[in-house]
């Protein structure tokens, strides 16, 4: 089924302002960065109880790479649309982040998701902060299969 608006109310549409804020898009990009890119791949977070307010692990690695890819996508629009420069710094480091997962197999193989070491930790530790040191492969998949 689709909608079917009276020209006037078509033309209202197409010159009204976008429905999305800039600066809500800017906030979710933010949260993006913050919270589900540590080592420059998106990952999904586990937050703490009961505010969900920090990062304490990360979770669910195996959809980094397609997940990142829809985030370039993202960014290139935003870049297309803006020339923003934080987009273009964006794109340059997710292009960056993809490559990565490229060349830690060795070969000519995409790594699902790569990730750097975390040291294991007492149960009564304060949240774990990512270091930054060397990348681990978590699991692979040869470029053009699933």
């Amino acid at each position: 089924m689709y909608l079917r608006f009276p020209p006037a109310i078509s033309l209202c549409l197409l010159l009204s302002p976008a429905f999305a804020a800039e600066q809500d898009a800017l906030a979710i990009d933010a949260n993006i960065q913050a919270r589900h890119m540590p080592y420059g791949t998106i990952l999904d977070p586990v937050l703490s109880l009961p505010d969900l307010s920090q990062v304490v692990d990360y979770t669910r690695c195996g959809d980094s790479a397609i997940w990142t890819g829809h985030y370039l996508a993202a960014e290139a629009f935003r870049y297309k649309v803006t020339q923003s420069a934080d987009a273009l710094i964006n794109i340059q480091n997710a292009i960056a982040a993809i490559d990565t997962l490229i060349n830690v197999t060795g070969g000519d193989v995409l790594s699902r998701c790569g990730s750097r070491p975390i040291p294991p930790t007492p149960l009564a530790s304060p949240a774990r902060k990512p270091p930054t040191t060397s990348t681990t492969v978590h699991s692979t998949t040869p470029r053009g299969s699933g």
